[in-house]
């Protein structure tokens, strides 16, 4: 009996594992004459468009009509780019230049603008525009602490020993939305900084260390250099003068 039920489980998964194959072989068909390919598919990734009613009075409909538009023509660009993906010449990528390469870029390119957009239509409503509406009267003030408390960082930590601040362009002005600098042994400081209840966080990393990109991992000795040092200290609106001067303090401290 139970290898009676162990057998049409095993037919029922066969004939699953046929539909499957058939369809997706039939996708791909269609896919390869819409761009008139000859070469085989074997991995092309299929985007489909989503519906979505902009509830809103703060856009225009020809404004919504525009993101809308914008929005279907990345995925159609996905698709193609997809596709074509499958008949590109992998036997020689190359991080600098090849057609593979390329390809990659527009892919994610085309796949990050077409789920920004999703998520901006989801989350676009009366209510969430208000709240975004008054927040932006306050945007100069909140800038403006961020700002101070970067400015003040940069001389405090100026010299402490162990601590290398960032150099910044004179002729252009930072927002600080994060403080990063570099720091000797920073696993002591990470540690040390949480022992004393100060949140740090390294923020950046090299993405090709990524397995979906790793083909293309490159020699970059500055930043190998540079990765192990980075971390970032709290500097955003809610860091009172009072809470900035401990942070200083406690790192002078050392680690």
């Amino acid at each position: 009996m139970k290898l009676k039920l162990s057998m049409k489980k095993k037919l029922k998964n066969i004939r699953e594992f046929k539909m499957d194959y058939l369809l997706n072989k039939n996708i791909k068909k269609a896919i390869k004459e819409d761009l008139g390919l000859d070469q085989r598919l074997d991995e092309s990734l299929v985007a489909q468009e989503k519906p979505f009613d902009l509830k809103t009075d703060y856009l225009s409909n020809s404004n919504k009509k525009n993101h809308i538009d914008l929005y279907k023509n990345y995925v159609k660009d996905f698709n193609e780019i997809s596709a074509k993906l499958d008949a590109s010449d992998r036997n020689k990528p190359s991080s600098n230049h090849s057609e593979f390469r390329q390809l990659k870029i527009d892919e994610t390119y085309n796949m990050n603008a077409a789920y920004l957009h999703e998520l901006y239509f989801s989350n676009i409503s009366d209510v969430n525009s208000a709240v975004g509406i008054e927040n932006l009267k306050h945007m100069k003030q909140i800038l403006a602490t961020y700002r101070d408390n970067a400015k003040y960082y940069d001389k405090e930590l100026k010299g402490v020993d162990g601590v290398t601040l960032l150099n910044y362009k004179k002729d252009r002005q930072a927002s600080y939305w994060i403080y990063s600098m570099l720091v000797e042994r920073k696993d002591d400081f990470m540690r040390c900084m949480k022992d004393w209840g100060i949140v740090t966080s390294q923020v950046h990393e090299r993405n090709d260390i990524h397995s979906c990109v790793s083909e293309f991992r490159s020699q970059l000795p500055v930043l190998d250099k540079v990765i192990p040092k980075t971390v970032s200290i709290p500097v955003g609106w809610w860091v009172t003068e009072e809470d900035r001067e401990y942070i200083v303090n406690c790192i002078k401290k050392g680690w």
